[in-house]
């Protein structure tokens, strides 16, 4: 008797984590969930520096500046899940790693 267990794709997990954790400016844990690493480092990484910037900038406009930031922090999390999804497909597709 043989017993085959089918690896399941966590892929929507991972672009699901990296919504939910960009939202909250942390950028690049769902990258790492699925195995890039180096892009996911690079992003948590940037993903501080953005914060303190996003911070030092909301202080110093009192909260003025956050007219700017807000969307183009939704600009940095979206895109960073689209590419995730779709970094997800082409590897399902076997056209990437």
């Amino acid at each position: 008797m043989v017993i085959v267990q089918q690896q399941t794709d966590n892929s929507s997990a991972a672009v699901a984590v990296e919504c939910i954790a960009g939202f909250f400016g942390f950028y690049g844990i769902g990258w790492l969930m699925s195995g890039y690493t180096a892009a996911g480092i690079i992003m948590l990484i940037c993903g501080f520096i953005w914060d303190s910037i996003y911070v030092t900038i909301a202080v110093l406009t009192i909260g003025i500046g956050l007219i700017c930031l807000v969307p183009l922090d939704a600009i940095i999390w979206g895109t960073s899940a689209v590419l995730l999804n779709n970094k997800l497909k082409e590897r399902r597709m076997g056209i990437g790693r």
